[in-house]
């Protein structure tokens, strides 16, 4: 495989890294904010 190709490749694939990094970020924010209200409104009762 051409050196050039391989660099691209790589480039492409810590971008695509960074982005599941976001994603899964805003998911288990967003999760913890509902196990959060979840739990709230179980000790509420």
């Amino acid at each position: 495989m051409p050196l050039r190709i391989f660099k691209k490749r790589r480039g492409h694939l810590l971008s695509d890294e960074a982005a599941f990094k976001l994603i899964w970020k805003s998911v288990m924010a967003r999760f913890a904010l509902i196990y959060r209200s979840a739990l709230a409104s179980e000790s509420g009762f």
